[in-house]
């Protein structure tokens, strides 16, 4: 699972032609197994299915640093509930169903935070979106802001896909 803090960008930023992903880092979290974390630097991110954050934040694509689990501990489960080939299984994900994975993403989001509020990544923003720094600095706050916005890197695909149907 990742999580990201999106940044609305100044004009000219965004270069849609440019691959999704150019920059990773890869690293150990505290307490962590050897390179058991990510972050991303997210080149454009598209806002087009989330249209209250396109009208409150004036842009269709945002740019962001996402950090994600690369060992997680916690387990998802996929239920199948029909006989029916095309029907969709159940997904339950659970990504943050132990205490190890919360402490390192929300390590990694501090870690992103500090790379968006460094100056290398403020003079490409206008702002940063949704988040400050007391919600950072609390960890119930912070464990909330992951529980609803953390994606697996699959479903970011999409972002890549020419003419993607929004």
């Amino acid at each position: 699972p990742m999580a990201g803090i999106l940044c609305t960008p100044k004009e000219g930023v965004i270069d849609m032609d440019k691959p999704l992903i150019q920059t990773m880092l890869r690293y150990t979290a505290d307490g962590g197994e050897e390179n058991d974390m990510q972050i991303y630097m997210m080149n454009h991110v598209p806002l087009y299915d989330l249209p209250e954050m396109m009208e409150n934040f004036g842009v269709e694509v945002a740019f962001g640093v996402f950090p994600g689990l690369q060992r997680p501990e916690s387990r998802g489960r996929i239920h199948v509930e029909s006989t029916d080939p095309s029907a969709s299984p159940r997904i339950e994900l659970n990504f943050f169903n132990t205490e190890a994975d919360k402490r390192r993403m929300r390590e990694g989001m501090r870690i992103a935070w500090d790379i968006v509020n460094s100056d290398a990544v403020l003079e490409h923003a206008e702002n940063v979106l949704l988040l400050d720094q007391e919600m950072i600095d609390d960890d119930d706050a912070l464990l909330q802001v992951l529980e609803q916005a953390a994606v697996h890197l699959s479903h970011l695909l999409l972002f890549d896909l020419p003419d993607a149907a929004h």
